[in-house]
């Protein structure tokens, strides 16, 4: 309580500056520039000068909210980068999917091509290989089969 003052105690220094007249300052002069009629191109130059001036960062309290402006950048990075890195992914897999009717294709016209062999073409080709000297397979086939005991 000791701090406050009265203000109806005035010291003999204070009166004389209290009595003295103000100085008035002359108004600043401005350059004066030709006012804006259209009001598409005045909304335009607001907007130019509100975000290249630095007027948006007064607006969204820049000091306080640096890091949480921070996070939401590096945020929109990561979702491009996700997104481009998703798409060059689709398109390798369209890439593949076109290869694989390709072959499928080249596939189904060799498999068209070949000839069947009839059971006597397959006699003459087995006497030819035996000319030429190829052995014949006299290895046992084997078969395994399981029985359940109970």
């Amino acid at each position: 309580m000791a701090n406050r003052i009265d203000p109806s105690l005035h010291s003999e220094e204070q009166d004389p500056i209290l009595d003295q007249p103000k100085v008035k300052t002359p108004p600043k002069k401005r350059i004066s520039k030709k006012p804006i009629k259209n009001s598409f191109i005045k909304g335009i130059n607001v907007i130019f000068v509100g975000f290249f001036g630095g007027g948006f960062l007064k607006l969204i309290n820049f000091k306080k909210n640096w890091l949480f402006i921070l996070y939401i950048v590096l945020m929109l990075i990561f979702l491009i980068y996700n997104n481009l890195s998703i798409q060059s992914s689709r398109n390798k897999i369209d890439k593949l999917k076109d290869n694989k009717i390709k072959l499928t294709t080249e596939y189904m016209k060799i498999k068209q091509k070949t000839n069947y062999l009839d059971e006597l073409q397959g006699q003459q080709l087995a006497e030819k290989f035996k000319e030429e000297g190829y052995v014949e397979n006299k290895s046992l086939e084997y078969k395994i089969t399981v029985n359940k005991e109970e």
